[in-house]
């Protein structure tokens, strides 16, 4: 059994990066697409976000995940939705026409760097919002900067503990404690726990699924 167990759990481990590395270069493709089709040069993208040639290349070739806070910067340079980095998941009302039921393990994952992995629980076009699941490894971050976009946001913490950062001020969310803020206030968010930090997060309007209309500022 000692020999068994670990060789189930590598297996298991090399098919969660495979497709890990396969969203990765999927999301690069399509930020090369969008680049390209607009045709804005490597070194403009890289004057407009102030991320470096190599990282923005490193990116787009699917080897280096951008944080969050570099997705937006590359959305809001570009003047796409960030939406349209990704394929809009399914969500579908599963045996119930007024249910949605996503059972623990079943969550799409949307993203996942700097320790930060982000899982769709639900997305709605019509009241213009998502809720999301956020779990953050031991000081993972949404990005070594604040972002800011048009919306607001609501999040509580359901294990470990949170830093959020919004404009000057800094806030300390404990597990149970939830926080309401406007997206427009640069912000950005770090586990400062010891161990993982979960946390459920409504956008309002979406910030992931969000095809079709841009919701960053200019």
């Amino acid at each position: 059994m000692n020999t068994v167990i670990p060789h189930i759990f590598f297996s298991v481990t090399k098919i969660m990066d495979r497709g890990l590395r396969e969203s990765i270069e999927v999301l690069g493709k399509k930020i090369r697409t969008i680049r390209s089709d607009k045709a804005i040069r490597l070194r403009e993208l890289s004057s407009r976000t102030k991320l470096s040639i190599g990282a923005l290349s490193q990116i787009e070739r699917g080897i280096m995940t951008p944080s969050l806070s570099s997705m937006i910067l590359i959305a809001h340079a570009l003047q796409t939705p960030m939406g349209d980095f990704f394929d809009s998941p399914e969500l579908t009302l599963k045996g119930n026409p007024n249910a949605l039921c996503i059972r623990k393990g079943e969550e799409t994952l949307l993203h996942s760097s700097k320790g930060v992995s982000v899982y769709l629980l639900y997305h709605d076009e019509v009241f213009s919002m998502e809720i999301v699941k956020n779990i953050f490894e031991i000081s993972g971050t949404t990005g070594d900067t604040k972002y800011q976009h048009e919306g607001e946001e609501w999040g509580m913490v359901l294990k470990g503990r949170l830093r959020v950062e919004l404009g000057k001020q800094a806030y300390i969310l404990n597990e149970g404690d939830s926080i309401c803020l406007k997206s427009n206030i640069p912000h950005r968010l770090i586990n400062i726990s010891s161990g993982k930090t979960i946390q459920i997060w409504f956008n309002s309007p979406p910030l992931w699924i969000n095809k079709g209309r841009s919701i960053f500022l200019t």
